[in-house]
Order: structure tokens, then C-alpha cells, then sequence
């Protein structure tokens, strides 16, 4: 069976919004190879982040097809629950993702995080390609992983500070810009090159309100 349809989950999807670099190497070249670039209905509301740009969101979900959850595709989401001994309170949506790349014609290839889970889903009958978060990926290959903490927006900045780094204080307009700029403003603080930093944002805006 041919590959005819890539398939974003949660975290696929949420890097193509960063237009992470390895991600959009497997998309452009699933586009040149005249494959589907997709993701499920349900994975539009699972990667929406409010701290993204609603242009800049709008700009990649524009990019790839969005297929519906119908009535068909929800009944064997459920049945893949069943079959793996999974719980649709924590596995619905892998359910749904596994379920849509079984329905379509072809063998769908599926980008996601949850390779264990989505594995254990489709049964070996769809492609599946693990991502690591940005944040994991360089933990393992030994990188210290650096906490930016966010405060409460001022005008239209999210204020920055990272307690690891005295002295790295900066801000961003939404979340994918405040982990460009703290990475940005670690590696110049530090002099390492900007490929040695990680980082991992925490939302501390609730608690200063």
C-alpha cells in the first residue's frame, strides 16, 4: 500500500505553527511527492494555544487539509479504544487522530509526540513518526533545559524573566516569540551558541493576577 496522506497530531501541528525546521522538511517534501498534508478536525481545538497569534494559526492550519470527525470516523475511534484497552477519557483524541489516518485511502504516515500510544492504536496499519518537543529533544542530546517564566501581558508584551540566567529579562508578543527571544537573550548572556539552549515556558500570569 502506497503512502498517501501525512498526518499532523497535536504536536505536529503546533510545529508547523513555529515552522519548526525538521517539520516543515517532511511537510515540503510530502508536498513534492504530491502527498496530503492533513490533521483531524479535533487536533485544530487540541493545539490551539491562545498564546499564539490568531494570523499566525490561521496561516498554517491554511496550509494543510482539515478533515471532519464524521459519525464513521468517531465509531472507530471508539472501536480502537476497545481493541487497545484504553480509556476515551485520556485517549479520545489519539483515538480520533489513529482512526482518521485508518479511514483515508492509502497509508497515512502520522507526525505525533505519542508514538507508544498511536502505535498501539492503529495497529501497525498507518506509518508512524515520533517528534520530540524542542524542548525534550535537546534534554537528551545533554542540553540544560531553561525555564522562562511569563508574567502578565503589559500593552502588548508578555514580560520574561529566567531565574537560571541572572540578568535575562525580555519579552514577546505571544509564546512562540517568548521562546525566541529567551533563547536569543540566554546564548548571548551565556556566549554559547543559540543550538546549546532550551527552553521550557512557564505561565506564572494566573498567579500574579
Amino acid at each position: 500500500m502506497s503512502l498517501r496522506t501525512v498526518l499532523l497530531d497535536s504536536e505536529g501541528l503546533s510545529r508547523l505553527i513555529r515552522d519548526d525546521r525538521k517539520v516543515m522538511a517532511i511537510l515540503e517534501q510530502a508536498w513534492r511527492d504530491d502527498l496530503v498534508v492533513a490533521a483531524s478536525a479535533l487536533t485544530l481545538v487540541e493545539a490551539r494555544d491562545p498564546r499564539t497569534h490568531q494570523a499566525r494559526f490561521d496561516w498554517a492550519v491554511s496550509r494543510i487539509d482539515i478533515i471532519p470527525v464524521s459519525e464513521e470516523i468517531a465509531r472507530l475511534a471508539s472501536k480502537l479504544l476497545a481493541q487497545a484497552g484504553l480509556h476515551g477519557h485520556s485517549h479520545a483524541i489519539d483515538a480520533v487522530v489513529a482512526a482518521t489516518a485508518l479511514s483515508g485511502p492509502g497509508l497515512a504516515a502520522v507526525l505525533t509526540s505519542d508514538p507508544d500510544d498511536m502505535s498501539t492504536l492503529t495497529q501497525g496499519r498507518a506509518k508512524v513518526l515520533k517528534l520530540l518537543r524542542v524542548w525534550q529533544k535537546r534534554r537528551e542530546l545533554g542540553v540544560k533545559v531553561h525555564t522562562a517564566i511569563v508574567g502578565r501581558r503589559d500593552g502588548d508584551w508578555f514580560p520574561v524573566e529566567v531565574p537560571s540566567v541572572p540578568g535575562v529579562f525580555t519579552q514577546g508578543r505571544d509564546f512562540v516569540e517568548v521562546e525566541e527571544m529567551a533563547r536569543d537573550a540566554i546564548a548571548l548572556m551565556l556566549d554559547v551558541p543559540i543550538g546549546e539552549v532550551a527552553v521550557r515556558i512557564e505561565d506564572r500570569r494566573l498567579q500574579d493576577s
